[in-house]
């Protein structure tokens, strides 16, 4: 694939722009972040920007989240149909699964301390 390598990160500390900028590996901007949603105060656009931000950030995550519960679910299948023995998927593959799934939930929905 062709995308900036992650983690993806936040810059918020720059002096030109307002909006959180998602940086990649090597700080290669990724993205800027606005709010899309009205918002009617600026704690409320702020607030709309670092949620689009963390969403964003969170990207490189949640296909790696997505992509282990592809391989997972094949696992399963895989157990049915017969070369892998019974219980593989849920012994092996589900611990990492449900690992990968939280960091990337928790990055995509989380404000950092630092962040606010």
């Amino acid at each position: 694939m062709n995308y900036t390598p992650g983690p993806w990160a936040i810059e918020t500390s720059l002096k030109w722009c307002h909006c959180p900028i998602i940086r990649g590996a090597n700080y290669a901007d990724v993205a800027i972040a606005y709010s899309g949603n009205g918002g009617h105060t600026f704690e409320e656009i702020g607030a709309a920007m670092m949620a689009n931000a963390r969403l964003i950030a969170a990207a490189p995550e949640l296909l790696e989240a997505c992509e282990a519960v592809l391989y997972w679910l094949q696992a399963a299948e895989m157990e049915l149909d017969g070369p892998l023995p019974v219980g593989y998927a849920a012994r092996v593959q589900k611990p990492v699964v449900v690992e990968k799934l939280r960091v990337a939930i928790t990055k995509a929905t989380k404000a950092k301390e630092n962040e606010l």
